[in-house]
């Protein structure tokens, strides 16, 4: 049995409650739902620190590890850490360098 995933659309990012959240509206089902911005960042820091602990490994081992590394600790790890956001309210990273 395949399962599907519905389209959806991206409505605009608002202040609900005092916390930055994407209004999402689904074309296949008549509701839409919110996603708080803050869980999108934690969300994304922790799939790169799940990719490192499934490669724990081999990735250690490999060139580019230690500048993707260094990488990850400024641009993800360190300002999430200091309460900043990692994306800008169209989903761009906000601290790529």
């Amino acid at each position: 049995k395949s399962i599907g995933i519905s389209p959806l659309l991206v409505i605009r990012i608002f202040d609900r409650e005092r916390s930055p959240c994407v209004k999402i509206i689904s074309f296949s089902a008549p509701r839409s739902f919110y996603i708080c911005m803050g869980m999108i960042d934690c969300c994304f820091a922790l799939n790169i620190l799940l990719g490192i602990l499934m490669h724990c490994g081999r990735w250690p081992g490999e060139e580019w590890f230690p500048a993707r590394l260094k990488r990850w600790c400024r641009e993800v790890f360190e300002p999430l850490a200091g309460g900043e956001a990692l994306f800008s309210d169209d989903f761009y990273l906000l601290h790529v360098k």
